[in-house]
């Protein structure tokens, strides 16, 4: 098939069912991306050696196809952008047929690591090349993880540091009581004492005040609370107040307990 003609999925009647089924993640153009930047770095913007040619193409060819709707082109141009030598070498028909081929895959797209030890990724060619996906090849997945954790707790750190409002922990209330040689919890729980005790002193002895339109403070007349009111209402008149309950909608409804009319008058 010439390379002029577009190609459409043979699993597809039509493109717009193609369109459908295509999956775009972000991660496989970052992974296009980062071997891009391998040939380039290593070869000079188009790779000549025929094995590292392969090598360079079964690695993006999965990523090619799911992420790209019109895919049989996308691999086509990309061969032609970075691994002309195998167009010269197979022919366009053989890479149609490793195109197709990999697209009956029910898994396309390889994992991490197999597809750095594919690339040899080694551990200078990452901050060399700017790359963002790729690891090296000789790292263990555990290393990797640790550097992943690190990165991302820098990051963290970066943002709280880059937060005016940020209080740092070196000078929070926590840090201040372990330099005092005690806990937090332990000042809340006393000051809490402290304030039950002085607020209990407080409404023993002082009466309220309120403030007059001349600004004169003035004291006020001591309130009976609702309880005591209820209990000198039932003992003068025989009458007891019907209890309230709250209900769903706000709205306060009488119970039947307690609500009876008992009158001392005949």
């Amino acid at each position: 098939m010439p390379y002029t003609k577009s190609a459409e999925s043979p699993q597809v009647a039509a493109r717009v069912n193609a369109s459908k089924s295509a999956t775009r993640t972000p991660v496989n153009n970052l992974r296009l991306s980062d071997i891009g930047k391998l040939i380039e770095g290593r070869h000079g913007f188009i790779c000549t050696d025929r094995e590292w040619a392969r090598r360079y193409f079964f690695a993006a060819l999965p990523h090619l196809i799911v992420s790209r709707t019109r895919w049989l082109d996308a691999v086509r141009d990309w061969v032609c952008a970075y691994s002309a030598i195998l167009l010269v070498e197979h022919g366009g028909d053989w890479i149609d047929e490793q195109a197709r081929r990999c697209h009956a895959k029910s898994r396309k797209t390889p994992r991490q690591d197999k597809l750095c030890r594919l690339l040899a990724v080694q551990a200078d060619e990452i901050d060399a090349y700017g790359l963002e996906t790729l690891t090296a090849a000789n790292e263990s997945a555990k290393a990797r993880d640790e550097k992943d954790r690190a990165r991302r707790k820098k990051y963290r750190q970066d943002k709280r540091a880059a937060d005016p409002n940020h209080t740092p922990r070196s000078q929070s209330k926590a840090a201040k009581a372990r330099s005092d040689g005690t806990t937090y919890d332990a000042i809340y729980a006393k000051n809490r004492r402290e304030r039950i005790k002085a607020e209990a002193a407080g409404n023993g002895d002082a009466q309220q005040h309120v403030t007059t339109n001349d600004g004169v403070s003035a004291p006020t007349e001591n309130k009976i609370s609702r309880p005591i009111a209820q209990q000198h209402v039932t003992e003068t008149t025989g009458f007891r107040p019907p209890q309230y309950r709250s209900c769903r909608d706000g709205v306060s409804a009488p119970t039947t307990k307690n609500h009876t009319h008992q009158s001392e008058h005949p």
